[in-house]
């Protein structure tokens, strides 16, 4: 058995593999057209989006698509870095040019809110805010309700990193600016598709790449170039499969029952004031290397999440788990060699 705890990519259902190892369809076909507007309907139905962009890339392909849109927006912006991801949303807004503050905190450290609307009150000028949901570099989640209630308040538009979010429980993304996902992570279909949702029906054109330009997309029926149809019939298919209330009880049970496990022999959970729902991370004993440990699972058949320069450096092994894990996968991992090395 091979057992899959990785924030991507995931356990694939049958159901899924099926629709993706069917023969492609041409994206200028009335078929893939179709295809497209199921999965975006989907998309619309899961998050309350107003509208949503399929395109071919990850997460991070996504997000450059949102900073060339906050780029057209007039003022300054906010982003708010807890983790490695947000890390990356200023990494990208730099290269983009974008004219922003940065608030970073420490990893899986909780947002002050008072000391956000500090910074809103002086800086007037600030007009868009940009944040990650799921910040699973650490395992917290950022609850983007409260900062959505001060943007509002500010009259300032907030955008997303959802990647790892969209999923894992229900999130109603009606009234946020621009918002990235993905096709692979808590969905539970393949990498290869992004989308970038909004609470507007029209992207601002402007002088864009033109493979991120939102508003061409739209011009285009949401179809400019050529999108995998494999793809695109594989996340429709998991987005199908998906139904909250059941799923997000099922992530939960598993990292109750992991967690039990894992208390019990007495190994090291980093945790967060705002711990992720379905994810946990382990810190490993002195004189234990996450990456030779995680080598070892591999070898058995588990694959956990350790490979990633950030997990390295701080010698963490992190275990992600979706709708299509099991309990006996949990069990699994119990009679692995995680336990016999670090006890």
């Amino acid at each position: 058995m091979k057992i899959n705890f990785l924030t991507g990519p995931v356990s694939i259902s049958d159901a899924v593999r099926d629709c993706f190892a069917q023969l492609p369809v041409s994206h200028r076909g009335e078929a893939f057209t179709e295809l497209i507007a199921a999965a975006k309907g989907r998309i619309q139905s899961l998050t309350r989006a107003q509208e949503a962009i399929l395109m071919s890339g990850s997460g991070t392909l996504a997000n450059e698509a949102i900073a060339w849109q906050l780029k057209q927006l007039p003022g300054r912006g906010l982003i708010l870095a807890n983790g490695e991801f947000g890390q990356r949303l200023v990494r990208q807004a730099e290269q983009t040019g974008l004219q922003f503050t940065a608030h970073a905190i420490a990893y899986g450290q909780v947002f002050d809110l008072n000391r956000i609307s500090e910074i809103l009150q002086v800086n007037p000028e600030i007009s868009w805010l940009w944040m990650v949901v799921h910040e699973t570099s650490v395992g917290t989640w950022n609850d983007h309700e409260p900062i959505l209630s001060l943007c509002e308040s500010y009259k300032v538009k907030l955008a997303l990193d959802g990647v790892s979010a969209i999923g894992v429980q229900e999130l109603d993304l009606s009234k946020v600016y621009l918002v990235s996902g993905v096709s692979g992570k808590a969905i539970a279909a393949y990498p290869g598709i992004c989308f970038v949702m909004s609470d507007h029906s029209a992207f601002a054109g402007g002088n864009i790449p033109v493979y991120l330009d939102l508003h061409y997309y739209q011009t285009c029926g949401g179809i400019p170039f050529t999108i995998n149809s494999n793809l695109v019939a594989a996340l429709d298919q998991a987005l199908s499969e998906i139904d909250l209330s059941a799923d997000t009880k099922h992530m939960a049970t598993l990292k109750a029952l992991m967690l039990d496990y894992l208390q019990r022999e007495n190994l090291s959970i980093i945790n967060t004031l705002n711990p992720s729902p379905n994810m946990i991370t382990l810190q490993l004993p002195p004189g234990y290397s996450s990456e030779r440990v995680g080598d070892d699972l591999a070898e058995e058949r588990i694959s956990v999440g350790y490979k990633s320069k950030y997990l390295i450096e701080r010698n963490w092994l992190q275990l992600f788990f979706t709708r299509n894990n099991r309990i006996e996968e949990v069990e699994g991992l119990r009679n692995s060699s995680l336990y016999k090395k670090c006890n």
